[in-house]
């Protein structure tokens, strides 16, 4: 579900005045560190004459594992407001935060080394854009969709650990990773009008989670199983399509497999197709369970496994 969160908390002299009288020179993240406050670091600064306290939590170390549901949010509202009273003697101040950002995240464990790659490899064939996200792949292990507001990415959970030259969680290790991160702008947006408050019980629910799931992950990326070209071909050959449709279904498999999913739209293509029949191949092809990215005769596997079933 929730993997992290970015507060901002606005602060009083007489917070500041507490903590170097209490702390001395001591920033919040040694405070924490000495109360053995684990998954929550801050920094304290000023703008426009205000003085701020910016905080991130990391939900799973807090709680010491990988699943998180909704009722643990007063498990998480507890500990931040014990951090604060720890630092500035004054836990009313998580009343009024402000929620800057949110990640969702959804872990699906992949054991071998070699599968995960492949998924990689797979997935950096989805197509390069979404409403306004545009698809980056910065990283060998990593591809985003991004744009100023919200991104998502998928990574291999154990090389991102590697980078930071650690050792993965328990819960961290083997895992593929999606995540849907949510920004300042977008989540002023979505509350603008409804009355919610902009914090982070507002987003610490499941329903908003599997919204944002369903929107986001499950649209970028076809939730078939992977094959083989051949074995593909075999399984629309053998489907109850008509004739006509299965021979679409293979000629959006080829253009897909010697391209990736933006190429049968693509107009230099004298064979294109358009928006709505694009659309309706990729209807086809999850009624099949088929996805239309093919796994490449180098890897030598007929069939990996779809990760993103069941995800809501």
């Amino acid at each position: 579900m929730i993997h992290t969160a970015h507060l901002s908390i606005d602060l009083t002299k007489e917070h500041i005045v507490y903590k170097g009288n209490a702390h001395g020179h001591k920033s919040f993240n040694q405070i924490v560190r000495d109360n053995k406050l684990v998954g929550i670091q801050a920094r304290q600064y000023t703008a426009h004459g205000v003085s701020k306290c910016s905080i991130i939590i990391d939900v799973t170390k807090i709680l010491n594992r990988g699943n998180i549901v909704e009722a643990d949010y007063w498990r998480i509202e507890r500990f931040v407001k014990l951090a604060l009273s720890n630092v500035y003697g004054d836990e009313r101040l998580y009343d009024d935060h402000n929620l800057v950002r949110i990640d969702y995240r959804v872990d699906k464990k992949v054991p071998l080394a070699s599968e995960r790659e492949i998924y990689l490899h797979l997935y950096s064939k989805t197509k390069g854009s979404f409403k306004r996200l545009r698809k980056q792949n910065k990283y060998k292990t990593t591809i985003y969709h991004a744009c100023g507001s919200i991104h998502t990415i998928i990574y291999d959970k154990n090389e991102h650990c590697k980078s930071q030259n650690r050792e993965p969680y328990e819960w961290e290790r083997d895992i593929m990773r999606f995540e849907v991160c949510l920004k300042n702008t977008h989540i002023y947006n979505k509350l603008k009008g409804t009355g919610e408050v902009k914090c982070l019980y507002s987003f610490f629910k499941q329903s908003i989670f599997e919204a944002y799931v369903q929107n986001y992950i499950l649209k970028i990326y076809p939730t078939g199983d992977f094959h083989s070209f051949d074995l593909a071909e075999e399984l629309i050959s053998s489907s109850k399509y008509s004739l006509t449709i299965r021979r679409r279904l293979k000629h959006f498999l080829a253009k897909v497999s010697n391209g990736n999913l933006d190429t049968p739209l693509n107009k230099y293509y004298a064979d294109f197709i358009k928006e709505d029949a694009y659309n309706n191949r990729l209807q086809n092809f999850e009624a099949l369970n088929i996805n239309p990215i093919t796994i490449p005769q180098v890897y030598k596997i007929a069939k990996l496994p779809s990760l993103l079933k069941d995800l809501t």
